[in-house]
């Protein structure tokens, strides 16, 4: 009975750490959301997902302003705590309405399955400013807010995968630093 209750011990604990893997090859360890690799995975399934229903599946990407001057002057922990806020906002807007990845330190994608463009637009409006209002205490003087870039686009031809949509918003940030606008469908 002693040895049985050991295996079973050995047996649970194995068991978790191979959920904690799992977990982490998926998840981003600050945010809780989606890795990379994970969600340009999950924007092809839910691509041609949206493909075979003939529905409409939209993407946003969204890029932190100033998050590297933040990190710079104010270190590691502050920066951490401004991605925390902003990961915050994007779920409280978002909570439902598809998923969310984060790409790197101060960027973010979301995929919205049912969603038209123009309507995934007024998302990214809504996400930037609930980004805008969240207050990042710097230090015990100074507080900041982060504001954003959002780049918008929709599924448009039965060939297109992730990559074509990811290339797409990534253009419209492109194409924002260049003018005065903070958000573009493309």
């Amino acid at each position: 009975p002693l040895r049985r209750q050991r295996q079973m011990c050995i047996r649970d604990r194995r068991k978790h750490m191979e959920e904690q893997i799992e977990h982490l090859s998926q998840n981003d360890a600050l945010t809780g959301f989606y890795n990379r690799d994970f969600f340009l995975n999950l924007c092809d399934e839910l691509i041609n997902k949206a493909r075979m229903n003939h529905q409409a599946l939209s993407m946003i990407k969204i890029d932190l302003d100033c998050f590297k001057n933040i990190t710079d002057g104010y270190g590691h922990e502050v920066g951490d705590q401004a991605i925390l806020k902003a990961a915050h906002a994007l779920e409280v807007i978002s909570k439902d309405l598809g998923y969310i990845g984060r790409l790197s330190c101060d960027q973010f994608m979301l995929v919205l399955d049912g969603v038209k463009g123009v309507d995934a637009f007024r998302i990214a409006k809504l996400a930037q400013e609930k980004i805008t209002a969240q207050k990042i205490r710097l230090d015990e003087n100074t507080t900041t807010c982060l504001t954003s870039k959002a780049g918008v686009t929709e599924l448009r031809e039965s060939d297109e995968n992730s990559r074509h949509l990811f290339n797409r918003v990534q253009e419209a940030i492109v194409a924002i630093k260049r003018s005065r606008e903070n958000a573009k469908i493309a």
